[in-house]
């Protein structure tokens, strides 16, 4: 009889057992999920599916333990509950560790491109703005050219300008000597002239008074 009544005393502690483990299962178990919930709405959004989203995965992870360790710490099934999330989440762990290896790669490619884009860039850049540097060179170099074409031809005006001027003046003044060598002919011519005349009259004069003296002469003589 009493090995009865402690068989049925212990059969009603082991359920009583039972029944305890399920709660705080339960229980834990609703903390989890409350904790998780905002991890798990990221995930369906693909929140870490990009690089460095593993390492991110693993702080909400991390963060959601401590979190679950603090407020199911008395619950005798909280460890139990904590692994089998744990290990439910390996699988999502694993799959955003690959996603995010293989992302990462692929942006360090992209960031390769990017860079040997950048590079290039730099480099057309660079023969750009040594093409307008030569061009410029060029442009003043041209513009120094038609100064100083310019200048030439401006001083070999002046000068022919200055030659024609003096040559004017030369043909001038040659002009005006044979103008005065004329005058000065015509002049000669003249004064020439002029000593004929008065010799001749000179000489008309001295005749007519021989004659007049002849004349004279002979009134006296009768």
């Amino acid at each position: 009889m009493l090995r009865y009544v402690f068989r049925k005393r212990l059969i009603n502690f082991d359920e009583y057992l039972c029944q305890n483990k399920q709660a705080s299962k339960k229980r834990c178990e609703e903390i989890l999920s409350s904790l998780s919930a905002p991890m798990m709405e990221k995930l369906k959004k693909g929140f870490y599916a990009k690089p460095g989203g593993y390492d991110l995965f693993c702080k909400d992870l991390e963060d959601i333990g401590k979190k679950y360790n603090s407020q199911a710490k008395k619950e005798v099934m909280a460890e139990e509950v904590l692994e089998e999330f744990l290990k439910q989440k390996s699988l999502d762990s694993k799959a955003i560790l690959q996603a995010d290896k293989k992302l990462t790669e692929k942006e360090k490619k992209i960031k390769d491109k990017k860079e040997k884009a950048a590079l290039l860039q730099q480099e057309i850049k660079a023969k750009e703005e040594k093409q307008r540097q030569l061009e410029e060179k060029i442009e003043a170099e041209r513009e120094s050219n038609e100064e100083r074409m310019r200048q030439m031809k401006e001083k070999m005006d002046k000068e022919l300008r200055l030659q024609r001027e003096e040559n004017e003046r030369a043909e001038a003044e040659t002009n005006r000597a044979r103008e005065f060598a004329v005058i000065l002919e015509n002049t000669n011519q003249r004064y020439e002239e002029f000593m004929a005349m008065m010799m001749l009259q000179h000489r008309e004069h001295m005749m007519a008074m021989q004659t007049s003296a002849r004349s004279s002469d002979s009134c006296c003589t009768m």
